[in-house]
């Protein structure tokens, strides 16, 4: 059954000299192309020790022999490249069956984990080092690399880590360019990661994609890594939230303790934070990283005022995730589309043209700086800008990457990752902090138009009330979901209500309240 695919290997690995003639984008698509195979190999092994048969991840195979000579055709020809082509489709049309030889698939998984070496060397200059392997040396380091599937090289001393390439998907849209700081984030990272790693851990942006489609390609290893937010529409996901943004949750700065929280007593700098652990309790093959926050957010342009909960019935408004959740099921009662065939565009970039055409009678956003620059102030009959937006009082976006692609990399590069989402993620809400002053200010002055208004007393007071009935039947259900739901919100109730206490001591908003308000007593009395 195995015979095809391993004459692939043996042949490619008599022509992996040529490997070594590749330019260097060449050279990466290859390593990765023979780390798809290899990654292939791996996942039909371990539904096999599962003692079930790996259809559909046999079934991948298929799609690697028909990209093969598009993949290898310049370095081993045309005809070479089509011959092997058809022999790994018909390995592919041969799926495993329980009990089948797994040493046998092991050993297969290590020869192209070998072939993605090589490929590899070609980026390191490992051609002209004395540590390169001679294709003698490689049949002596294959054993090696069947048993480190993590991806480090374990028992083969080379001067440098290997190189990497990975893919990332966001979905902040090329059309938001200039028109949100947020957009810069992904890109940040990325050059962040290559330029720590001495251009050895290049990561490749692609600016398409849905947050929920983002999600499960990462979870199933289509793509290696993901930007995105908690837009989740699917009800398993919804204790990812906890992640990001609860309304009337925490403010920025208790946010970043919750992120990098642990839980009580653990200490172990390598452990996993605790949101970490809610994506593996959700059975996610994901590993999460803030790396973007937008601070605190405006409650959103409206062309009519909004005194009471019920100002807002059946109110055409542009607001995403709880909030829209909470004020659509509850005395807000806001407008809901009948099915998802009438539900309008969201994209930030179509918010302007919904609000002058009529799709919106409301819309938010982030906040000064990125409204603004999308022109949200001057959409036609727009009067008023509310704040705070309470359903998102500290948003935080992060980077999530496949699990079996973060074990892959050595402890070095796990830590440059780290470090470049940790960076990107302060200098994002730092540039959101220091941009939005100086856009409110500019809105005072220049469009006396448009009246800043607060929410009500008796708009916030029923907001929380229904956000807290919200959060309390969100975790009544009877899912596994809603179990980890309820405690993760358990917990960071918990955590709240500890920070918020010193909160209270320490901030400094409050203090310079108190000298306004004695210095006003002062005046007062004189």
């Amino acid at each position: 059954m195995l015979s095809d695919i391993k004459e692939v290997a043996t042949i490619l690995y008599e022509l992996s000299d040529r490997f070594q003639q590749a330019q260097e984008e060449q050279s990466q698509n290859i390593a990765y192309f023979f780390e798809q195979i290899e990654r292939c190999l791996l996942k039909s092994v371990k539904v096999l020790n599962n003692r079930q048969q790996p259809i559909n991840e046999w079934g991948e195979l298929a799609v690697y022999a028909d990209n093969l000579p598009q993949i290898l055709g310049n370095e081993i020809g045309d005809k070479e490249a089509n011959r092997l082509s058809k022999k790994l489709k018909k390995t592919a049309k041969n799926v495993p069956q329980v009990g089948s030889d797994i040493s046998e698939l092991k050993s297969l998984a290590g020869q192209f984990k070998g072939l993605a070496f090589i490929a590899k060397a070609n980026l390191n200059n490992l051609a002209k080092s004395k540590s390169q392997p001679t294709r003698r040396g490689f049949l002596r380091y294959v054993p090696t690399v069947i048993g480190t599937a993590g991806g480090t090289v374990a028992g083969f001393t080379i001067g440098k880590s290997l190189p990497f390439t990975w893919n990332m998907t966001t979905f902040l849209r090329k059309e938001l360019e200039g028109k949100s700081i947020l957009y810069k984030a992904p890109k940040k990272v990325c050059d962040l990661v290559e330029s720590m790693s001495d251009g050895q851990f290049k990561i490749n942006l692609n600016r398409e994609g849905g947050t929920t489609e983002i999600l499960e390609a990462v979870n199933n290893g289509t793509i290696d890594c993901s930007y995105s937010g908690i837009y989740y529409d699917k009800d398993e996901y919804k204790a990812l939230y906890f992640g990001s943004a609860i309304p009337f949750g925490l403010s920025p700065e208790e946010q970043n303790a919750w992120l990098f929280y642990k839980g009580e007593g653990n200490n172990d700098p390598d452990s996993l934070t605790y949101m970490q652990k809610v994506y593996k309790d959700l059975g996610l093959n994901v590993i999460a990283f803030p790396a973007g926050g937008t601070g605190g957010q405006m409650g959103g342009w409206f062309k009519e005022k909004v005194n009471s909960p019920l100002d807002f019935n059946e109110r055409k408004m542009r607001i995403v995730g709880f909030g829209e959740d909470i004020l659509q099921n509850s005395e807000f009662k806001l407008y809901q589309p009948l099915d998802s065939a009438s539900e309008p565009d969201k994209s930030a970039d179509k918010i302007k043209t919904n609000l002058e055409n009529g799709t919106f009678e409301a819309a938010e956003w982030i906040g000064p700086h990125d409204d603004m620059q999308l022109g949200l102030h001057e959409a036609r009959d727009i009067k008023f800008y509310y704040y705070p937006g309470w359903w998102e009082p500290s948003t935080t976006f992060d980077v999530q990457v496949n699990k079996d692609r973060w074990e892959r990399l050595d402890k070095k590069y796990q830590d440059i990752f780290k470090a470049a989402c940790y960076q990107t993620h302060l200098e994002i809400l730092a540039e959101y902090n220091e941009k939005n002053s100086k856009a409110l200010q500019k809105l005072k002055i220049n469009h006396p138009n448009i009246e800043i208004l607060r929410f009500t007393p008796e708009i916030m007071d029923a907001a929380k009330t229904a956000t807290d009935n919200y959060l309390e039947k969100w975790g009544q259900g009877r899912e596994s979901y809603h179990k980890v739901f309820r405690d993760v919100y358990r917990d960071w109730n918990k955590f709240k209500e500890d920070i918020r206490e010193w909160s209270n001591y320490s901030n400094y908003t409050q203090i310079y309240q108190f000298i306004s308000e004695f210095r006003s007593d002062i005046c007062q009395e004189k």
